[in-house]
């Protein structure tokens, strides 16, 4: 595997601007915004906290990542593309979303090996035999279990719609994230 590219995060928002844009702005990527995912939070504003979660970490504690390939990996390890809530859905959701995310995030965007196996492994523990390889996948796995227990619990994210919003717009001229907002409301 080539040496990855990695140095120490800046501004997650600004990261998750710069790397994830393209992703967040795609109408493929948009469809998650129809999908609960845990208590009331989509999987699109899921996504979204685990990366700036995970961005954030990896500021706070000085570690040298591959940027690009982090908010690739936590944008897209939820990419599944189906209500986990509605059935019919597949067996074993738990275990199995993560190689139907890595499937469709391979099919939709220009994304490595890299960051194919990150998102194959996040469910480490539940999926016990697929072990994170690399320092990415296992912020990554870190974060969405944080994000995970205060969707679950109720609890605000450390990351409020208000404040995204606020910053990329600030950064980006309401490029982003308002745009999105405009198309759907997103509930919370």
């Amino acid at each position: 595997m080539a040496k990855r590219n990695r140095r120490y995060v800046d501004d997650p928002y600004i990261e998750l601007d710069n790397y994830g844009r393209e992703i967040l702005e795609s109408e493929e990527y948009r469809r998650l915004l129809n999908y609960r995912q845990h208590h009331s939070s989509t999987t699109f504003l899921h996504s979204v906290y685990v990366t700036l979660r995970a961005l954030s970490y990896a500021h706070e504690h000085c570690l040298k990542v591959d940027v690009e390939a982090l908010v690739k990996m936590c944008l897209l390890h939820d990419y599944f593309l189906y209500d986990w809530h509605v059935k019919p859905h597949p067996k074993h959701h738990a275990t199995g979303h993560p190689l139907r995310a890595a499937e469709n995030a391979k099919r939709d965007f220009d994304v490595d090996d890299f960051v194919i196996e990150g998102i194959k492994t996040h469910m480490w523990p539940v999926a016990i035999k697929r072990i994170p390889s690399s320092r990415e996948a296992w912020i990554l796995t870190y974060a969405d279990k944080c994000v995970t227990v205060n969707e679950v619990f109720g609890r605000k994210q450390k990351f409020q719609k208000e404040k995204l919003h606020q910053i990329l717009v600030e950064r980006r001229e309401k490029a982003l994230i308002e745009r999105i907002i405009q198309r759907r409301a997103i509930k919370e």
